[in-house]
């Protein structure tokens, strides 16, 4: 996964990068509203001590990000099948709200709200959550770094360096995505009250 973490820390001192030059070059006012922005607060020296403040914190999320890769590399292969199950219940402000659950034990939020896909904000929860497959999004994106997700695996995985599956676009997209990767998506059950999905590897 070098090539991926390569990528990921360049792309997070790149955007730091853009922060410092803007503090460094902001007026009393504009690093004033910066202060405000990252709430912080300091009598002598603001702007030193908010650029100070800032590398610690990319140094930080370079760690951070670094260290969810190798997790994420050291998964278990997949096997088996990923089964989601999302249930609807009914909400006294929202119509109806999906929870997913899946046979590996992860239970996912409660999604509320309207005016987008609730199915696909769910479902989306469960496969982020399985690091087996996050681990063959992550290999192909490692050996594919330049080519961007929408081109390397379809529409609905994300935008930036790390591969992901979107929520709120439908579950219609999910097929390809997984199909890149060597598995195959299905829904088996669509009722008023109940979705089930099955992720598996192709034949």
């Amino acid at each position: 996964m070098e090539n991926l973490k390569e990528a990921v820390k360049k792309e997070i001192e790149e955007r730091y990068k853009r922060v410092f030059d803007r503090i460094e070059e902001a007026n009393k006012e504009e690093l004033e509203t910066q202060l405000r922005n990252y709430n912080r607060e300091y009598k002598k020296n603001p702007k030193e001590k908010l650029l100070r403040f800032l590398e610690k914190r990319k140094e930080q999320e370079i760690k951070d990000r670094l260290s969810h890769i190798d997790r994420i590399n050291k998964a278990e292969d997949f096997k088996g099948r990923l089964i989601i199950s999302v249930e609807w219940k009914k909400s006294y402000m929202w119509g109806k709200n999906p929870r997913c659950e899946t046979n590996t034990g992860f239970k996912g939020s409660s999604v509320g709200g309207c005016g987008y896909d609730k199915l696909s904000t769910s479902v989306k929860e469960a496969l982020n959550n399985d690091e087996r497959i996050l681990k063959l999004l992550y290999i192909k994106k490692n050996e594919n770094i330049k080519t961007v997700n929408g081109v390397l695996f379809g529409y609905g995985s994300g935008y930036g360096i790390l591969p992901y599956f979107e929520g709120g676009v439908g579950v219609g997209c999910y097929p390809k995505i997984c199909e890149s990767i060597g598995l195959k998506f299905e829904r088996i059950v669509n009722t008023n009250n109940t979705d089930v999905f099955i992720i598996e590897k192709k034949d």
